[in-house]
């Protein structure tokens, strides 16, 4: 099976390739598909749900990012999914 890619997808798999996380484009697109599966199951949910707790804990014992901080990284997040939301 032959898969095209947005521009943008393309770097973030030679990206993760090149940070040694994968040996290969296919190993990025295999554990990308595992990541979508598990989260039809419920897995992602209870993942969700645990990733929520420990931040509430944390934010209870003062372990915080300043809001120019959390503002700069969606800021971030968002021009990425902009990028890939119009194929770039």
């Amino acid at each position: 099976m032959n898969v095209n890619l947005a521009p943008t997808l393309e770097q973030f798999v030679r990206d993760k390739i090149g940070q040694g996380a994968y040996a290969s484009a296919d190993e990025v697109i295999a554990a990308s598909l595992a990541m979508m599966c598990s989260g039809e199951d419920g897995t992602w949910r209870a993942s969700a749900r645990e990733k929520i707790r420990e931040g509430l804990e944390s934010a209870r014992a003062g372990r915080v990012h300043s809001p120019e901080d959390v503002a700069s990284r969606m800021e971030e997040r968002k021009e990425m999914w902009r990028k890939i939301k119009n194929g770039e």
